[in-house]
């Protein structure tokens, strides 16, 4: 409470000097958040007092610090100021909704022959894109670069422009598409288009596998580790195959293993299927 309390701007600084703002603490008030669920809401308090006895107050202030004062000018100016109003910062809890509060200040002030009113209240909320918004970040960089490189040859000219740019040129007339689908990293270095790339492309495909085994290991995390222990028993010998010979500790580690972890899967998967755990999928005699 005393968060909420100290967030909220309250009389505008230096007021007689032409201060008619005071916005508090946004970044303290959005930050409050209790037990409860209750957090805080940032409102801005835009308000005007009765014009006739806000000029006598500083009518008399500005008179006793300059006697000299041309009244009628000022008065003119003055008046102008305060058909302006000011505004403050006010931090409320989020149970309180702004039209509620809005149809409380504006009576109380209206009361008294001044004007107020709240308005662009605001708490703090996660930040969420939709699927067209994520799409666009990701895909349109992509398209403006490959563009760009279309361009080049048109703009860049020299003696040493064609050796150094025809890599470029060559990739990504053949596969200026794989940086838009993201599969930029499985072409060939020779052939392969805007190769500091291969990081968005790897990183995007980590991340949809990633969330799919995510979803497994909070709901079927034995079928997850049986999918991940399949995989790598098949997979992991590929590169030995390209004549890319593993070391001796590796070696020994997946002789050791692979059978047990390949029969724990497959045993996991029979067993699933025969207890009506797995769903739609069934395994039957042939």
């Amino acid at each position: 409470m005393f968060a909420v309390i100290t967030a909220t701007g309250y009389m505008p600084n230096g007021v007689y000097e032409g201060g008619f703002a005071n916005l508090g603490s946004q970044d303290q008030c959005l930050k409050v958040e209790s037990n409860k669920g209750i957090r805080g809401r940032y409102c801005t308090l835009f308000w005007r007092p009765p014009t006739e006895v806000s000029l006598a107050a500083f009518t008399k202030e500005e008179l006793r610090e300059n006697p000299r004062l041309d009244i009628r000018l000022w008065l003119n100016n003055t008046r102008e100021r305060f058909h302006v109003g000011s505004r403050s910062g006010v931090c409320i809890p989020s149970t309180c909704q702004q039209k509620e509060m809005n149809h409380i200040i504006s009576g109380v002030a209206s009361a008294y022959g001044a004007e107020a009113s709240l308005k662009y209240c605001r708490t703090k909320e996660a930040v969420r894109f939709k699927k067209l918004e994520v799409g666009i970040m990701t895909t349109i960089p992509a398209m403006v670069v490959v563009l760009a490189f279309f361009l080049l040859p048109k703009l860049v000219h020299g003696p040493l422009a064609e050796e150094h740019l025809s890599k470029y040129y060559n990739g990504c007339s053949k596969n200026w598409w794989t940086v838009l689908v993201h599969i930029n990293n499985f072409n060939k270095y020779e052939e392969i288009c805007l190769d500091h790339y291969w990081y968005i492309s790897v990183d995007m495909q980590i991340f949809v596998v990633a969330s799919v085994l995510c979803v497994l290991m909070t709901r079927c995390l034995l079928w997850a580790l049986a999918l991940c222990c399949t995989t790598v028993v098949v997979f992991a010998s590929w590169p030995w195959n390209n004549m890319k010979l593993p070391s001796r500790g590796v070696a020994a580690l997946y002789s050791a293993l692979h059978k047990n972890a390949w029969a724990l899967s497959l045993g996991w998967i029979t067993y699933a299927c025969a207890t009506g755990q797995a769903g739609k999928a069934r395994l039957k005699s042939p």
